[in-house]
């Protein structure tokens, strides 16, 4: 050992005897006080708290291609949840409203049509990719599966047609939506502030 080394541990050692007593802020930790355990002085010292933030880790060419693809496609889909959750509430209060059946089917008919029309060329222009989150973000949204609401507000036979018919796509409308199992788009959801 150096001559420094030995000469910095002992003024060390010699300012911690004289300090015992004392609490020494340091930046990093406070000494609280000096404790004996089997002749051994110990300090016991207060570590200020830290907060930890993950490192990032670099992702690859195409993970990050993948994961812009991602945000891309929450960003159009989220809306359209954001949107289908709110119509389903109005549609909710107004049925409630209305006692009698023949009424209701009427207005289920007009509120479908009016969906169909507003909606239906955008709803289109989506990819395959989006509209699969656009049916996880639904459930998010409302809690129900989309097979779900085309069977409470259609019928049945309805709901087994179209989840056929989505099939022949990759989608099932029976998918729901776990943030667990779905953390990324979870996380983009949250960046983007739309929580």
């Amino acid at each position: 050992m150096s001559r420094f080394v030995i000469f910095s541990l002992l003024i060390i050692f010699l300012l911690g005897n004289f300090a015992s007593k004392a609490q020494i802020d340091t930046g990093r930790y406070n000494v609280l006080r000096r404790q004996i355990v089997d002749g051994d002085t110990f300090s016991v010292v207060y570590l200020r708290e830290v907060e930890k933030k993950g490192m990032k880790k670099k992702r690859s060419g195409d993970d990050e291609k993948r994961f812009a693809k991602l945000v891309r496609d929450v960003k159009r889909a989220l809306p359209f949840a954001k949107l289908a959750a709110f119509r389903m509430q109005l549609i909710e209060q107004n049925l409630a409203q209305i006692t009698d059946d023949d009424t209701k089917k009427a207005y289920l008919k007009k509120a479908y049509a009016g969906l169909n029309k507003q909606f239906e060329d955008q709803l289109k222009n989506l990819t395959i990719d989006q509209g699969k989150i656009l049916v996880k973000l639904i459930y998010r949204e409302t809690g129900k599966t989309t097979y779900h609401i085309i069977k409470e507000y259609q019928g049945g036979a309805k709901a087994f047609m179209w989840n056929n018919f989505g099939k022949i796509y990759g989608h099932n409308l029976k998918d729901e939506y776990d943030p667990a199992e779905e953390y990324e788009i979870e996380f983009i959801i949250k960046k983007l502030g739309f929580d």
